[in-house]
This record gives structure tokens, C-alpha cells and sequence, in this order.
């Protein structure tokens, strides 16, 4: 596995990990409604504001 990808639907956020010398090192967090354009799907971009319920 090159990338790992974890989502926090609670928190809004995405933390993305990629593996260095046997850890997992972290490359990036989002959070809320940013524009969210990470490996391995950095071709595109998304909201990431798509990922979590309406809040009331």
C-alpha cells in the first residue's frame, strides 16, 4: 500500500499518510470544506465538504 487515507466524519477531517523507513509518515490534513486534490487521486480535485452530512 503506497497512500492511507483516513477520514474523520465527526471531525471533517482527512489525514493522509504515505510509508517512510516502516511508519507511516503524514503528508497532509484537510478539513471542512477545503478543496482537497491528494495522492493517488491528484489528477482531480473534490470538495471535501462532499463527504459529510448536512449539519442541522
Amino acid at each position: 500500500m503506497q497512500w492511507l487515507w483516513l477520514v474523520d466524519p465527526d471531525l471533517q477531517i482527512l489525514e493522509v499518510y504515505r510509508p517512510l523507513d516502516g511508519h507511516w509518515l503524514l503528508e497532509r490534513t484537510w478539513q471542512n470544506d477545503d478543496i482537497v486534490s491528494a495522492p493517488p487521486f491528484d489528477a482531480i480535485s473534490m470538495n471535501l465538504s462532499d463527504l459529510w452530512l448536512p449539519q442541522d
